[in-house]
């Protein structure tokens, strides 16, 4: 593997090759093997800083022998814009830029052969090679072992939280990476397809007048933009209430139905408040913040051209918010007070997607990608977020991006063809920034919306059931006809428990355990110590039904690196009595070094015997079968009772 980690590091630094190769999603996906302990870290951050050295050091001569005659190869003869780029970087940052130019990536493959072109020492590019090659291989092999990391202890904590990480991570590298190449390739044709649409709309019978005067400084446009904001406000409306009334106030469609059942399926505690969190990109405090705040910004300036332009998109923003808020209020219903515009389904990516047009324009060409990408990302997180949280449908979020988009297009047509001022772009990100982190205090400051019942199951109060029936072991666990008796882990629940939480902790605390401390996500900063010890660890939580277990407990064993835990969830209430019933799990827990840089620990089922309950007075135990299962059931004796 260290060949082949070497391999890579040199072909992404080589001339030419390095534009194709994909060598930093590479570098990222070593640091995953890494973390999974294929590899070790620093023999594989030797390989790379090896094989970066190595291309950067091939680079440096092909342009220090060929100089003048490099521009003539192919691809530079047909983009001759890239060595002029390298050079103009080269001139501006001098030596430096062998290290910047190792991280940037419209130059990084040019950068070194340029230094040759352009008679740098070899002794210096030597020393600048090697130093931003020492800082490279770790910077981009961590994020990947962070990523795997964060995975598995996702996995350990909830298998759907890791599917949930997963999805997220893969729905912001690729909304990044459309939006991007979506931009580079849309641009240079932009001109070509306004021109084509332009003439069609123009000599259409009703388009017509509102596309010459959205177009043409001489014409008024605030008729034109009037109508067509009435048009994407009322059809949209319109829709989705046809929708609603033929689906009878369920899913507008079978996909808004299957996405609703597939994110309540995947709901955990830490899940539900980090979708909460990105929802608050939406949220009135947000958008008001960051409308009003731009506003005042761009009057104070005096730049009232793009200030009316603002407006509109804000008030294109709120109008659409309302009208569709008034007709769908998504899965939630109406019985829950949430007013309209509260989500920001339509409003978000007007207010975003303009930001992104104003910040856009005061940037040079090959920076222009970003502030749309920005936007982008935050769109896409909100709508992820209410997704899942399961406040809007889906068919409502895509239409609120499609709508949205079309009115900042409008907008963006008229401002750009009339004489205007740029908006600063770094003031607009603090503003941005500024915004959403009121939104954030704000969402999370107030009590939690409610969540529909199909994904908030496991938070309604326990059931109740018979003690002799279930003491039979016949009767099913309360929870089996909801569907979501599925375990941690994948490991079964082999422990049946039917007594107050007082009564386990004591007969536990007799027989060598202990409570296990609360979680601290401070405390995995011991998964960096020099030494394996498991007993150093924080006990995780897990995730059944979508709640942590209420009771953990460890014992600790000879060996440093293994431990006993058990955790329970509560799971009925049996009668007579009002006698809490647990579901247990026990896991021996062993901690290894991974990479030989981190410390994980792998979880493995083991038998409830473990808890030697076997001969504490006043218990009854008993094996039953659930699923073709043995699962102990323990509870109280005749006279206990």
């Amino acid at each position: 593997m260290g060949a082949v980690v070497f391999l890579v590091a040199m072909s992404e630094s080589l001339l030419v090759i390095g534009m194709i190769v994909p060598g930093a999603a590479l570098m990222v996906a070593f640091g995953a093997i890494v973390e999974a302990g294929v590899m070790d870290f620093w023999t594989t951050c030797a390989w790379a800083v090896l094989g970066a050295v190595v291309g950067d050091g091939l680079s440096f001569t092909i342009g220090r022998v060929f100089k003048d005659s490099l521009p003539n190869w192919w691809p530079f003869k047909k983009h001759p814009q890239w060595i002029t780029a390298g050079e103009s970087y080269f001139r501006r940052h001098g030596g430096k830029s062998v290290v910047f130019g190792r991280f940037v990536g419209p130059v990084r493959a040019v950068i070194p052969a340029v230094a040759g072109m352009m008679g740098m020492p070899p002794g210096r590019f030597l020393v600048y090679n090697v130093l931003s090659a020492v800082a490279w291989a770790p910077i981009y092999l961590l994020p990947g072992i962070a990523f795997a990391a964060s995975l598995e202890l996702a996995g350990q904590v909830a298998p759907r939280l890791a599917l949930v990480l997963g999805l997220a991570a893969l729905l912001i590298v690729g909304t990044l990476w459309l939006a991007r190449h979506l931009y580079r390739w849309g641009v240079p044709h932009l001109g070509n397809w306004t021109r084509a649409i332009l003439q069609w709309s123009g000599r259409h019978p009703v388009l017509g007048k509102p596309t010459r005067a959205l177009v043409n400084p001489d014409h008024a446009e605030t008729p034109a933009l009037a109508m067509l904001g009435l048009g994407l406000i009322g059809g949209p409306t319109l829709l989705l209430t046809a929708l609603r009334i033929l689906a009878g106030g369920g899913p507008p469609t079978a996909l808004d139905a299957l996405i609703l059942d597939a994110s309540a399926q995947l709901h955990t505690p830490a899940a539900e408040l980090a979708a909460r969190t990105f929802s608050a990109i939406g949220s009135p405090w947000t958008l008001t913040t960051l409308g009003g705040l731009t506003l005042i910004t761009l009057l104070v300036q005096r730049a009232r051209f793009t200030a009316a332009h603002w407006s509109a998109a804000l008030v294109f923003a709120l109008a659409a918010e309302l009208a569709v808020g008034a007709v769908t209020p998504g899965p939630v219903g109406l019985l829950i007070p949430i007013p309209p515009g509260a989500y920001g389904t339509f409003a978000a990516p007007v207010i975003l997607g303009f930001a992104a047009v104003l910040a856009a324009a005061g940037l040079p060409d090959q920076w222009r990608w970003l502030p749309y990408s920005a936007a982008a990302v935050l769109v896409t997180a909100l709508l992820s977020a209410l997704l899942y949280l399961g406040f809007v449908w889906l068919s409502e979020a895509l239409l609120g991006v499609v709508v949205g988009g079309v009115w900042v297009l409008f907008l963006a047509a008229a401002y750009r063809t009339r004489p205007g001022s740029a908006e600063h772009p770094h003031r607009l990100a603090l503003l941005v920034l500024v915004s959403i982190s009121i939104g954030v205090v704000w969402t999370l400051s107030r009590p939690a919306l409610e969540i529909p019942a199909y994904a908030r199951a496991a938070q309604a109060p326990a059931p109740t059931m018979d003690y002799a029936a279930w003491w039979s072991g016949e009767a099913e666990r309360p929870n089996s006809a909801s569907g979501r008796t599925d375990p941690p882990l994948g490991e079964a629940l082999t422990l049946e428990w039917a007594a107050t939480a007082s009564e386990i902790g004591t007969i536990l605390r007799e027989r060598g355990w202990r409570p296990a401390p609360a979680f601290r996500w401070l405390d995995l900063l011991n998964t960096l110590s020099p030494k394996v010890d498991v007993h150093a660890l924080p006990v995780l939580p897990r995730v059944h039904q979508g709640q942590h277990g209420q009771i953990r407990m460890v014992r600790e064993l000879p060996d440093e690196s293994t431990r006993l835990v058990v955790r329970f969830w509560l799971e009925a209430r049996l009668e007579p009595g009002d006698l809490p019933l647990w579901l247990g799990q026990v896991s021996l827990e062993h901690a290894a070094r991974r990479g030989g840089l981190v410390i994980m620990i792998k979880s493995q089922p083991v038998s409830p015997d473990r808890l030697d309950l076997s001969q504490v007075t006043g218990l009854k135990l008993k094996t039953a079968h659930r699923n073709s299962q043995a699962v102990l059931l323990v509870g109280r004796s005749t006279g206990a009772r």
